[in-house]
């Protein structure tokens, strides 16, 4: 079945290539399923019975459910869940008053968090289902000792210490879920006690005529407030992103206490010299220089944060900026420093945008990848078993819980070293 068909725009004129859509003969079908299957973006999925796969947000694998077919996207369609007709045993009701709401199936909802309905352990167990199939499809086959059970959060809700606010001046709050549309958000169950504080504080500005949005491209833009429970209140500003933070503090120590696992081993030997990069504001760095190595190159994008890096005084940290978006940039840094023997990586959710000169460095024997995206992790990962890396051990790490997101921490190590 042909997903997008086009016909010539009759008001054209002859010659003319202008084409318009048709719609569809699948959308606005309803029908009925089985959730076979939950989708890296945390929606499930179920197949139509002429064999297209279907996308809907809302449910479980399992569940017996009534969607409606609203669009095509090339080789899959997405619906809106009408019905959960035979619930799964892993459902509850979520506890956010903003969650999507089947009884006004045309409320807009919240987009922040996708799986408030399912409970805690099904959300765990699934997360450690895509990772163990991934490694899989890389290796062929996973070890226990290659992968350890994802490590849960300490707080299913209110863990988050940071969040970034949209308001029109009227309203507060975050984007709704597959829109830009406006959810006005009074309490969030995800954020920590000073964070909700804020949101408290900064809703009892409202109306404010100061953040009133301004169109841009026909589109309505939004004042943007960023928040962290680590800022004193007069410090926040519109439209002023704060400083990469990982958002869930307990989590992040679970991190950072990997990594010094992971290293430890090697940190006593004088000749070991690290190369860190995407090093942020020092969060890794910190680690690595409580471990006493003694000559630790940290690279950063941004100058603000390697400012900041600089301001912490580590012993045997030599900060740096760089462009590490850019190969020619990264292999200069890699020749620069081609006598470093490991290699920490927390690259952002894209991974490795210029690999090639990190591939080709022959002094790594150990690479400790820190990854927020299970997908371009895996990919990257591949890349260094192909030049003579081993996958020595994976810890999945639910830095979001109520979200699909996974965190990973992946060792390798050279073969043979």
């Amino acid at each position: 079945m042909k997903l997008n068909i086009f016909k010539p725009n009759k008001g054209s004129g002859k010659g003319s290539t202008q084409q318009t859509a048709v719609k569809h003969p699948l959308e606005g079908v309803v029908f009925t399923g089985i959730v076979r299957d939950v989708a890296s973006n945390g929606q499930a999925v179920l197949e139509h019975s002429c064999g297209v796969a279907v996308f809907v947000r809302g449910a479980w694998i399992g569940e017996r459910i009534t969607v409606k077919i609203t669009a095509f996207k090339k080789r899959f369609a997405v619906a809106h869940l009408l019905s959960v007709d035979e619930p799964c045993e892993q459902r509850i009701t979520p506890a956010c008053r903003h969650f999507m709401s089947l009884t006004q199936p045309h409320t807009p909802s919240c987009g922040g968090c996708a799986w408030q309905f399912v409970d805690y352990d099904a959300q765990l167990a699934q997360k450690q289902r895509w990772v163990r199939s991934a490694i899989e499809r890389l290796t062929g086959q996973v070890s226990q000792a290659a992968l350890a059970p994802i490590a849960a959060s300490a707080e299913a809700m209110g863990y988050r210490n940071r969040a970034e606010f949209k308001s029109d001046g009227r309203i507060l709050g975050f984007n709704a879920a597959q829109s830009d549309a406006l959810i006005d958000i009074k309490t969030c169950g995800l954020l920590n006690a000073q964070v909700a504080e804020y949101l408290a504080a900064l809703r009892a500005r409202l109306p404010n005529p100061q953040w009133i949005g301004q169109k841009r491209k026909g589109k309505k833009s939004y004042t943007l407030l960023a928040v962290d429970d680590a800022m004193p209140a007069e410090a926040i500003e519109a439209n002023v992103r704060r400083p990469f933070r990982q958002g869930n503090s307990r989590q992040n120590a679970v991190l950072q206490q990997w990594l010094h696992d992971a290293l430890s081993p090697v940190a006593g030997c004088q000749s070991n010299k690290v190369l860190e990069l995407f090093a942020g504001s020092g969060n890794f760095t910190r680690t690595l220089a409580a471990l006493g190595f003694e000559q630790i190159i940290a690279a950063e994008v941004v100058p603000v944060a390697v400012d900041n890096l600089h301001s912490l005084g580590l012993p045997g940290v030599q900060a740096e900026v760089a462009d590490l978006f850019d190969e020619a940039a990264l292999s200069t840094l890699c020749k620069k420093h081609d006598d470093a023997t490991i290699l920490v990586l927390d690259p952002p959710r894209e991974g490795l945008m210029c690999s090639k000169p990190l591939f080709e460095h022959t002094g790594f024997e150990r690479v400790a990848y820190i990854s927020c995206d299970l997908a371009t992790c895996m990919r990257d990962v591949q890349g260094f078993m192909a030049k003579g890396y081993t996958l020595v051990s994976v810890l999945p790490v639910d830095m979001f819980p109520q979200t699909p997101h996974v965190e990973l921490c992946v060792l390798l190590e050279r073969t043979g070293r």
